[in-house]
């Protein structure tokens, strides 16, 4: 077998890059890169289907009543952001529209008129 320095020297690789290959492999048999490493996330693959699914359904949602649905069908604790997050990741947006302000007797009058004399 070649020494460590032979093989960077061969594959342009880092020492340590090569010897942690080497040693994964005495330890494992394969040099494959061990699966699972990093902080487990709260939604699976599959409930963010479920996710997705509601989102499209209810597009006009806002994301704090998305929330609440998810807390209670996933059964966890969630937080808005989490839920945003979550909805960002699989390439949607809501479509909620402005509150708009209502408009007394006067106002529908004037706007009225105003359409009227524009009309033309």
């Amino acid at each position: 077998m070649d020494s460590k320095f032979s093989i960077c020297g061969t594959s342009s690789g880092q020492r340590t890059l090569v010897h942690n290959i080497i040693q994964r492999f005495r330890e494992s048999g394969t040099i494959s890169v061990r699966k699972g490493q990093g902080r487990k996330t709260i939604l699976d693959a599959r409930d963010l289907r479920a996710l997705r699914r509601h989102c499209i359904t209810y597009r006009n949602a806002t994301v704090m009543e998305i929330t609440t649905w998810a807390q209670e069908y996933f059964q966890e604790t969630l937080s808005v952001n989490t839920i945003h997050r979550a909805i960002r990741r699989c390439r949607l947006k809501l479509y909620r529209s402005k509150k708009k302000p209502y408009l007394n007797m006067i106002q529908k009058r004037r706007r009225f008129l105003w359409a009227k004399a524009h009309l033309k």
